[in-house]
C-alpha cells in the first residue's frame, strides 16, 4: 500500500526521505507546508505536541498544551497572535483543537482517524458590529453571498463558509455596487472584515462601464470567450472537444407534455439556447432567434447496446454553430417508468456553471407543469448578449491594453513549449484526440 511518504533516489542508490505527501496542501489557492506551521507552534512554550492538518478546506491545529490546566480560549488567541506575527494570514489555522494527549495506534503512530472533527461553534466570537459605511456595505455583500444573517468586523470570510467561487461573486458585487476594483488575493489575505475593508478603502476606482441592454436591432457581437470558440470551430467544425453533456435518470411516471412545455419555457427564457453564429464581413455576430416549441421524440435503447454507449454517441455528434440548435435533447425509454434524458450543449452558449442552473430550472418548471401549476422564475434583467456588449466596451476603453501589458511583463515574449515524454511527435495542429493514463 502507499505510505504517503516522499523520497528520492540519490546517485549512490540510497533512498533519501523527503517528508510526507500530506504535509503540503493547497488552501484558498495557496500552497502551504504544514510542517512550517507545526514548527512555529512547537517552538512556543505553551505547546507540548502539535500536528496541523487540512480538514474540509480549512487548517486545523491539534495540540497538547504544556500545562494541562491552561485556559483553552486564551491559549487559542495566544497561538493565533504568535502565528500572525510570523506567517501570512492564510497559514494561520482556522481551528485550534486542544487535546489531553495525541491518539496513537497500536504501533505507536498518530491515529489520525481518532482525531476529533473541528467544532465550528468554537469560531463564534462575540459579535462586533461593522464600523463605518464601507464596512457595513461589505458586511451586507458577504452576508448575502454566504447566506448568513449577519457578519461582524472580526469575522473571516472563509471561516463563514466562503470558497473561491463565492469569493469571485463578492469581488464582482463590490465592483458593481461600490465601484471599487479589488483582486481575489485581497480577499484571500484579509484576516477579517475589518482588514478587507481597509484593502477596499485602498482599492482603485472601477473603470468598467455599467451594464446596458444591447440593441437587438443591430448585429450583436461576441464575447471574447465566444470569439475563441467560434475561431476553434472554424478550424475544425467536426470537433467534439467543446461539447458539454448532462444525463438525467428519470424514474416514475413521466409527463412528456409537461417536459416539452418545460423545455419550451427554458428556451424562451434564455436567449443563448436559441442563438446561432455567423461571419458578417470581418465581424462574427450572434443571431438570437424567436422562441420555439420543443418536441421530444421518445427513443428506445437498441437491444444489447449499453446505456453509456448511447450517451457517448450523443457526445460525439458535432454541432453546427451556424445552423443550430446548440442545445440537443434526447429522451431514452428504458422501461414504462424509467427514462434517461440526455442534454448536450456547445461550449459557445454554455459552461460548467450554466448547465447545473439550467437543469435546476428545468426541474422546477417540470414539477409545476406536471401538477398543472404555472411556474414563475425570477426575471432575468440581462442576457448573455448584454454581457458580451459590456465586456467589449470595457476592453475597448483601455482594459484590454492594460491586461495585455500586464501579461507581457509576467510571461515575457518567448514562451517555452511543454515537453512531455510521448510515443510520437506532437502534431502541428491539435486534434484533441487523447486518452487518460492512471
Amino acid at each position: 500500500y502507499r505510505t504517503g511518504d516522499l523520497a528520492r533516489y540519490r546517485a549512490a542508490g540510497v533512498i533519501e526521505y523527503a517528508g510526507r505527501i500530506d504535509h503540503q496542501v493547497k488552501i484558498r489557492g495557496f500552497r502551504i507546508e504544514l510542517g512550517e506551521i507545526e514548527a512555529r507552534l512547537q517552538a512556543h512554550p505553551t505547546v507540548r505536541e502539535v500536528i496541523v492538518l487540512a480538514v474540509d478546506g480549512q487548517l486545523a491545529a491539534y495540540l497538547v498544551p504544556a500545562e494541562p490546566d491552561q485556559d483553552q480560549q486564551s491559549l487559542r488567541e495566544t497561538l493565533k497572535t504568535e502565528l500572525r506575527a510570523h506567517l501570512p494570514d492564510y497559514m494561520v489555522p482556522t481551528h485550534f483543537i486542544v487535546l489531553d494527549e495525541m491518539p496513537l495506534t497500536a504501533n505507536g503512530k498518530l491515529d489520525r482517524k481518532a482525531l476529533p472533527a473541528p467544532d465550528a461553534s468554537q469560531l463564534q466570537a462575540a459579535y462586533i458590529a461593522p464600523q463605518g459605511e464601507l464596512e457595513q456595505q461589505l458586511a451586507a455583500i458577504w452576508a448575502d453571498v454566504l447566506k448568513v444573517e449577519q457578519v461582524g468586523r472580526s469575522d473571516n470570510f472563509f471561516e463563514l463558509g466562503g470558497h473561491s467561487l463565492l469569493a469571485t461573486q463578492v469581488i464582482s458585487r463590490i465592483r458593481q455596487q461600490l465601484d471599487v476594483e479589488l483582486s481575489l488575493r485581497d480577499l484571500f489575505e484579509a484576516r477579517d472584515l475589518a482588514a478587507f475593508a481597509q484593502a477596499a478603502g485602498n482599492g482603485h476606482g472601477n473603470a468598467a462601464p455599467r451594464f446596458i441592454k444591447a440593441d437587438r436591432s443591430q448585429p450583436l457581437g461576441l464575447s471574447y470567450a465566444q470569439q475563441r470558440q467560434w475561431f476553434l470551430w472554424q478550424l475544425d467544425p467536426e470537433s467534439t472537444a467543446y461539447i458539454i453533456p448532462a444525463a438525467l435518470r428519470l424514474s416514475g411516471s413521466l409527463d412528456i407534455a409537461a417536459l416539452e412545455h418545460s423545455f419550451s419555457a427554458l428556451i424562451a427564457r434564455h436567449e443563448t439556447l436559441r442563438t446561432t453564429f455567423r461571419q458578417q464581413g470581418e465581424q462574427a455576430v450572434q443571431i438570437i432567434h424567436a422562441p420555439r416549441a420543443l418536441t421530444l421524440m421518445v427513443e428506445s435503447v437498441p437491444a444489447g447496446q449499453p446505456l453509456e454507449a448511447c450517451v457517448q454517441q450523443e457526445m460525439q455528434r458535432p454541432f453546427d454553430l451556424e445552423k443550430g440548435p446548440l442545445l440537443r435533447v434526447r429522451l431514452l425509454n428504458l422501461a414504462a417508468d424509467e427514462h434517461v434524458l440526455i442534454l448536450t450543449q456547445h461550449h459557445i452558449v454554455s459552461d460548467g456553471w450554466s448547465m447545473p442552473i439550467m437543469v435546476d430550472e428545468l426541474v422546477r418548471l417540470y414539477e409545476g407543469y406536471s401538477q398543472g401549476r404555472e411556474v414563475v422564475l425570477t426575471a432575468l434583467d440581462m442576457q448573455y448578449a448584454d454581457y458580451a456588449l459590456w465586456q467589449r466596451n470595457w476592453m475597448d476603453a483601455g482594459e484590454q491594453a492594460r491586461q495585455l501589458d500586464y501579461w507581457k511583463q509576467q510571461l515575457g515574449e518567448q514562451q517555452p513549449i511543454l515537453e512531455l515524454p510521448a510515443d510520437h511527435p506532437r502534431p502541428v495542429v491539435q486534434s484533441h484526440a487523447g486518452a487518460r493514463l492512471a
